[in-house]
């Protein structure tokens, strides 16, 4: 069993400014990175070991991590597997000492957002800390939208659904009609009450819906 397995996420904390987690056991390259990103406006967090990190984490608090592979009682994939099973979408940046072709490999299949040598040009690090930031407001957007899509779906009846399930696939109401063994009178009730409780302005936006909570459900 891992050793970080033990170190569980504490609650959400009431802040929306993104964070770059930084870490690393070298207190050297962690200062390094610190004094090279809070100039500019980043906000920083530093810690020695995944195990500290984890300690420490709000769960779904925004941001990024720069993560070195090797630590003293774990590693790297130790995290990222960790990360991943408790669903902490976090982009995160490997800096490693050596970065061989399967290294690299393992490292985007554990989910990786990107992987360099030390020591990196500063501005490559931070044109990809910039990147990583961005792709975590775009992932906790499409999750904020997936969760209340879910939530519309889910108000609706089990009638309900079995006729926006028609609605999406383009089916007219009397096909609908005709598969659900109802009057075309009936479907159209329902198909109102459809776009009425997911508040979708057109068949359109409730195909996006439909699919959106299809997809929050398959995570």
């Amino acid at each position: 069993m891992s050793t970080i397995a033990a170190a569980m996420p504490v609650e959400n904390r009431d802040s929306d400014r993104p964070v770059v987690y930084i870490v690393d056991d070298e207190p050297s390259i962690r200062n390094a990175l610190r004094f090279l990103l809070e100039p500019l406006g980043f906000k920083t967090e530093l810690f020695d070991s995944p195990r500290t990190f984890l300690a420490s984490y709000a769960l779904g608090a925004p941001g990024c991590m720069i993560l070195d592979l090797r630590f003293q009682d774990t590693s790297g994939f130790d995290l990222l597997e960790h990360m991943r099973q408790r669903e902490i979408g976090l982009p995160v940046v490997i800096l490693t000492g050596i970065a061989t072709v399967p290294l690299t490999v393992r490292a985007m299949q554990a989910g990786a957002f990107d992987l360099f040598e030390k020591p990196i040009s500063p501005q490559l690090l931070l044109e990809c800390v910039q990147r990583a930031l961005a792709k975590d407001r775009e992932c906790r957007r499409e999750r904020t939208e997936m969760q209340a899509a879910a939530e519309r779906v889910a108000d609706l009846t089990a009638r309900q659904r079995e006729v926006a399930a028609g609605v999406v696939c383009g089916k007219l109401n009397k096909e609908i009609a005709e598969e659900l063994g109802l009057s075309e009178k009936t479907v159209e009730v329902h198909r109102r009450n459809v776009m009425k409780k997911t508040q979708a302005g057109s068949v359109v936006e409730l195909v996006r819906i439909w699919d959106l909570s299809r997809k929050r459900h398959a995570k």
